[in-house]
């Protein structure tokens, strides 16, 4: 038995498993889902040159993207990931959805998830004929049946840097509560602000204090 254990444990860190879990994963995509050379072990580090998911509302692309997780969590109902980072994170929200808006029932987790050391080093974004572009986006994020939270964020743009922390409830009416700073550059420089957000969801009161105008 102990021989079986081992042998099996062993064949999940080959190449050959995580090639049949990405087939697997793309074939029940319904052809959403590429994922290309993805190398690595399905017990420790996982890298892909590209991940890619079309979807009705949102097309998603990521390049160079390495992942580094302990599968002995799932035991426990934990997904713990220690790192996940990518070179380079599109996103293209498309509006074109005609289901009516509207929050979920629930946006609990079946598990615990606990995801530290996101790095993004690109972000780009585009809604309609708008776009940015966000660098150096790093974060920590845990999840569950009770709630979400974002901590250590911290994000830059040409119009300066954001840092903070907030949480979100996973039922409603979805508690809202977090604190960000924000530190202008380029048009915004010297400029400064502290953002109190709490309430939930769909009411929320914002408050700032600060200056974060225009340079002259």
């Amino acid at each position: 038995l102990v021989v079986a254990v081992a042998a099996g444990w062993f064949a999940l860190g080959t190449q050959a498993a995580l090639d049949y879990v990405v087939q697997r994963a793309i074939g029940e995509s319904n052809g959403q889902l590429t994922i290309d050379g993805a190398t690595g072990s399905l017990l420790s580090t996982i890298r892909a040159q590209r991940i890619a998911w079309h979807g009705p509302d949102m097309d998603v692309e990521a390049i160079e993207i390495v992942m580094t997780w302990t599968p002995l969590d799932l035991v426990s109902r934990r997904f713990h990931v220690q790192g996940l980072g990518a070179q380079r994170l599109a996103m293209h929200f498309k509006g074109g959805s005609k289901q009516a808006s509207g929050l979920p029932a629930s946006l609990a987790l079946p598990l615990e998830v606990s995801v530290s050391n996101i790095g993004v080093q690109r972000l780009e974004w585009q809604t309609g004929e708008s776009s940015g572009v966000v660098t150096g986006v790093t974060f920590d994020y845990a999840g569950g049946s009770r709630e979400h939270a974002v901590r250590r964020l911290r994000l830059v743009s040409d119009y300066g840097t954001l840092t903070g922390d907030a949480r979100l409830a996973a039922d409603a009416p979805y508690a809202l509560a977090g604190t960000l700073a924000v530190v202008g550059d380029g048009p915004y420089r010297d400029g400064r602000a502290t953002l109190q957000v709490e309430g939930t969801m769909e009411r929320f009161a914002l408050v700032a204090d600060g200056t974060l105008h225009a340079a002259q």
